[in-house]
């Protein structure tokens, strides 16, 4: 399939849920394959989609918290060792804090994890209100409300346009990279009774909808515990065509 095409791998949060990973998405351009997040077991559930790891050219990273990044560490060491991956060559985007947890953990482990430069390489590429273009994918990071340094992601390609808000909360740099998109893959993480500052509730989906008007909606990273009354807040949005994601579901773009 040539165009744009998204399997969820985790759609979940810091809570441990057997039907939820954390955090991790596969991207399809093309033959290129970009993941998004490495949540705690990403890469077992990329296993489980028929793809290796030495598949993957980028990873972007919207944060450096845990359930969005605990994975980083396994994918290095993988593709340092694993006598059976053919490419071990991987770029990794994010903002200043991911790739100072890069180099923290490079100094920690050393060879265990290090590149070589040769057999092993590794390129970093700073994500902070800028544009990249990935072999024909025009990137587009901007800050966003959740940490200091949080980026939500604008992915372009052949026409299609993919928006990943990460963490987030509602400002005008995350109106700006929905604009209009292909698919929003929105946070929703707390009802609207409980609003958490940098995260999103459904009032606000709603309202970024309506300030964006992207064609679909597919909310991610809900933390479990909702009330049935919250819960009508996410039934609002879905009678109005959004979609919540699940764990190992694929959308074509």
């Amino acid at each position: 399939m040539d165009g744009l095409t998204l399997t969820v791998l985790g759609c979940g949060t810091t809570a441990i849920d057997y039907n939820k990973g954390c955090p991790g998405f596969l991207l399809k351009a093309g033959r290129k394959n970009i993941l998004l997040e490495t949540g705690s077991g990403t890469l077992y559930r990329l296993a489980r989609t028929g793809m290796s790891i030495d598949k993957i050219n980028t990873v972007c990273y919207s944060h450096h918290h845990p359930d969005h990044t605990s994975d980083l560490l396994a994918l290095l060491h993988s593709l340092k060792w694993d006598p059976c991956l053919k490419k071990r060559h991987l770029k990794i985007i994010g903002p200043p804090k991911v790739l100072d947890l890069y180099r923290q953990l490079i100094l920690y482990y050393g060879d265990s994890i290090s590149p070589d430069n040769r057999r092993f390489k590794v390129n970093l590429e700073p994500a902070s209100d800028n544009q990249i273009n990935e072999g024909g994918i025009l990137i587009e990071c901007k800050r966003v409300s959740h940490t200091t340094d949080s980026v939500g992601y604008r992915f372009n390609y052949k026409g299609k346009t993919f928006a990943y808000s990460g963490d987030a909360g509602l400002d005008e740099n995350l109106i700006s990279i929905a604009k209009k998109s292909d698919l929003l893959l929105c946070e929703c993480s707390f009802p609207d009774n409980r609003k958490f500052r940098g995260h999103l509730s459904p009032g606000d989906v709603e309202s970024l909808i309506v300030s964006s008007g992207p064609k679909k909606v597919l909310l991610t990273h809900i933390y479990p515990g909702w009330s049935k009354e919250e819960k009508e807040g996410l039934q609002r949005l879905t009678s109005r065509g959004v979609s919540i994601a699940e764990d190992f579901v694929t959308l074509a773009i």
